[in-house]
């Protein structure tokens, strides 16, 4: 759902671009296949309940498959469904696919053969064992009543709860030790932020919010790590807007989610904004109470469709090795990496900033959830030898709902060990 689809011209680039597009379609087709099993199996399983319940129970389903075509289709054809579709509406469409529907799924598929045997021993019974019209449920058809009915319910009741919280965020202050600091930077300020992700579930009021609370913060230095956009450049202007906003150069560099769309159409208008410091395997020094401090952005490595070059995507050693052999070693170095991974190869680099893992998002504590499956850092603040790194959990969302994860705004500072 984040990618557009754009035909070149040119038959090898079209057929590259179709090549590219084909895992996208083949899990967008499952995901489709799966809402129709769930709703096929469901029918059954509620067929015994009351009229409303059957009827919610379809209203549900089709709402679901509808309103996925239609995101779908607003990719594919860029219609502006922001300005029609509800908050509400994105959020429960996305926590029933990307949450609620594996789960539905396998429930589904362990019942089928279950289901399977007993209608095929209906079918050789003399008799047939359906109830009389008017007659009570049975327990198992409650049961299996509630079992289809029960993940919409959840997913209607996460939404209000993720509508919410998309208006939430909290400032959380660490400060670093770093034994190398240079003395006239002990006590300085950054305030870090990341993953912004300005679209359907980031923009508007929660924007300007966050810019006010980095300026109270009145930080030395103002950060960002990446996904400045979530997955449509025409939110780029509001996201420039609340950066300009703020009373203190911003120093970016690019997420995976901001090359989505149109790179070069991102870069452009960030490399022209006023305040806006965009850092492509590029560095910056400035002085910072009189001492030199050097940010240095690192690209992202994947590889972007749309807009993109004929020049090799970079990896992540090749661009901090780029970035190592512009390193100045009378300056402090910050790394501006959206992928906290990129501390393992950070070398010499003494402070490192990141986003990218939102915290892992759906926490059970604080060591238990998707964060530690997915990343060797996740949230917060991990330190070796003559290097620290700050893992932000993001500011902003794609996806509606966090748990145990909160976003956040990093007030950081820099302490002499």
């Amino acid at each position: 759902m984040g990618t557009n689809i754009v035909w070149n011209t040119c038959p090898n680039r079209a057929k590259e671009e179709r090549n590219a597009m084909s895992p996208f379609f083949i899990i967008l087709g499952s995901v489709f296949l799966a809402d129709l099993i769930v709703w096929g199996l469901g029918t059954r399983w509620v067929r015994r309940a009351t009229r409303p319940w059957r009827v919610a129970f379809h209203a549900y389903m089709a709402f679901q498959f509808l309103s996925l075509a239609a995101i779908v289709a607003g990719r594919v054809w860029e219609w502006d469904l922001d300005a029609i579709f509800p908050v509400y509406g994105y959020s429960i469409v996305f926590l029933w696919h990307l949450l609620l529907l594996p789960v539905a799924l396998i429930i589904a598929l362990v019942a089928l053969p279950g289901s399977w045997v007993k209608a095929f021993l209906q079918r050789r019974q003399a008799a047939p064992s359906e109830p009389l019209p008017g007659a009570p449920m049975s327990r198992r058809d409650f049961l299996a009543a509630s079992t289809a009915l029960t993940p919409p319910f959840l997913s209607l009741a996460l939404g209000a709860i993720a509508s919410e919280q998309l208006s939430q965020f909290r400032v959380r202050k660490i400060d670093i030790p770093l034994a190398n600091l240079p003395p006239a930077l002990d006590g300085v300020t950054i305030a870090h932020l990341s993953d912004l992700h300005v679209g359907r579930f980031s923009n508007g009021k929660v924007l300007d919010a966050i810019r006010e609370s980095t300026n109270a913060l009145k930080a030395d230095l103002v950060t960002f790590t990446g996904d400045l956009i979530n997955d449509s450049i025409v939110w780029l202007p509001e996201a420039v807007r609340m950066f300009q906003e703020i009373d203190r150069p911003v120093y970016v560099c690019e997420g995976n989610h901001d090359l989505i769309d149109d790179p070069a159409a991102f870069y452009h208008q960030l490399k022209s904004a006023r305040g806006i410091n965009l850092l492509l395997d590029e560095t910056e020094t400035v002085s910072v109470r009189g001492q030199g401090v050097q940010l240095m952005g690192l690209r992202w490595a994947g590889r972007a469709r749309k807009g993109r070059t004929d020049t090799p995507q970079p990896t992540v050693e090749s661009s901090l090795a780029a970035l190592l052999r512009q390193r100045d070693p009378s300056a402090f170095s910050i790394l501006l990496a959206h992928h906290p991974h990129a501390w393992d190869a950070a070398g010499p680099i003494p402070l490192t900033l990141a986003g990218h893992t939102h915290g892992g998002q759906l926490m059970a504590s604080e060591n238990t959830g998707f964060g530690p499956l997915m990343f060797r850092y996740w949230s917060g603040l991990y330190t070796r030898e003559g290097a620290a790194l700050a893992v932000s959990n993001g500011v902003g969302n794609w996806f509606p709902l966090r748990v145990g994860a909160p976003a956040e705004i990093l007030h950081l500072t820099l302490r002499r060990a």
